[in-house]
């Protein structure tokens, strides 16, 4: 409503109203094109190119891309696949290797043979000579063996401590 005019009708708002927006919608328009226009500079393409065929280009390569990732996605998805079937299949055979030396070790045990898993014998440390003082008894003594273990005289090693103790207490209990 022009300033100082109050008897203008309804129409004649509506008019100046509707001029206004539609000024401002021209200057939108105006806008939207300049950017279309920077929009086409930017992709190399020509001034005359139609919205329409310049978003369906713009559509067509988001739709091939989106294809190429699928398919880079599946691609690596598979070689992921193949990989873990790869280190399952070698943690398998390490599994079935060492299992294969262990069977062998005890069958190798009972008939009284050695570690299967080296060929160099080893110098036997302070923890085997148990293993082989008890295969020392079970094989059968000769006579010159079984009178040097009678000549020996015996050694009776002396109960540990808290053994005692227990002893002594419950002696007394």
């Amino acid at each position: 409503v022009p300033i100082g005019q109050m008897d203008t009708t309804h129409f004649e708002r509506f008019a100046l109203f509707s001029k206004l927006e539609l000024q401002k919608a021209l200057s939108v328009i105006k806008e939207a094109n300049q950017n279309y226009i920077s929009v086409l500079e930017y992709f190399g393409e020509d001034m005359k190119t139609q919205a329409s065929e310049f978003f369906a280009m713009i559509d067509h390569f988001m739709e091939a891309f989106d294809q190429a990732l699928d398919l880079v996605e599946k691609e690596e998805e598979l070689k992921m696949k193949e990989a873990r079937r790869e280190l399952a299949k070698q943690a398998k055979l390490k599994v079935k290797s060492a299992f294969k030396v262990a069977v062998s070790a005890a069958a190798l045990k009972e008939k009284g043979g050695g570690d299967p898993s080296s060929d160099i014998k080893k110098p036997y440390s302070r923890t085997d000579r148990p293993i082989l003082n008890q295969h020392m008894s079970t094989r059968k003594l000769s006579d010159k063996e079984e009178l040097a273990k009678s000549s020996r005289p015996m050694v009776i090693a002396a109960a540990p401590a808290r053994k005692q103790k227990r002893r002594v207490q419950s002696s007394l209990k």
